[in-house]
């Protein structure tokens, strides 16, 4: 799981993908594309959000 530069969750194909009952597949693809809820001071650093999503994200 992720997140974009707009704060929206996203599920990678490996967890769509996955072995999993359909209550808990369900459950993580609730998530897709739904805003994070954003705190009042210090939002996500984009730099690292960027990072994350071209590094460590698994598409």
């Amino acid at each position: 799981m992720t997140i974009d530069k707009k704060y929206r969750i996203v599920i990678s194909n490996a967890v769509k993908s996955a072995q999993m009952d359909d209550d808990t597949k369900e459950w993580f693809m609730g998530y897709e594309h739904k805003q994070i809820i954003l705190p009042d001071k210090f939002l996500p650093d984009q730099t690292f959000i960027e990072y994350h999503n071209d590094v460590v994200f698994q598409h």
